[in-house]
């Protein structure tokens, strides 16, 4: 059981540089969606934010932007 869970703990180790990856937001799409720099896209979880890209905008999705695309831009900002 020893030898087994030395194993698990060893392949976890050896595979923290793979899983452990920063990116940067590059784009903000809306007011609960960025863009990563690796262009993976990232929908905030429990926020449900007006669409902005549906043919017809919804109503405060400007707002929504606004605010993500300003919490974004703080984020960016701190060293």
């Amino acid at each position: 059981m020893k030898k087994v869970l030395f194993i698990l703990m060893l392949i976890t180790l050896l595979s923290l540089p793979i899983i452990a990856q920063t990116y940067q937001a590059s784009k903000v799409i809306d007011g609960d969606t960025i863009e990563l720099s690796n262009e993976e896209w990232i929908r905030y979880i429990g926020i449900n934010a007006p669409e902005l890209r549906n043919g017809i905008p919804d109503p405060y999705s400007q707002e929504a932007f606004e605010a993500n695309r300003n919490l974004v831009d703080r984020e960016r900002s701190i060293p």
